[in-house]
């Protein structure tokens, strides 16, 4: 399944028998860190958010650090 909202950020949920995942992009990095910072309220998202990337992982990093 995939979702979008109004500003590009998509949401891909990948749902498999035992194993659920899902993954965050946008269309720039201000689009994702706006929805990141928002969404690390929530559960333990703030420490448990990762990227698969070098860009992302800097982000997230300094979105952290704030």
């Amino acid at each position: 399944m995939r979702f979008e909202s109004a500003d590009g950020l998509t949401l891909t949920v990948w749902d498999d028998p035992g194993r659920y995942d899902w993954f965050l992009s946008g269309p720039d990095l201000p689009t994702v860190r706006r929805h990141v910072t928002a969404l690390m309220a929530f559960s333990d998202l703030a420490t448990t958010f990762w990227s698969n990337d070098h860009d992302g992982e800097a982000l997230l990093a300094d979105i952290r650090t704030g």
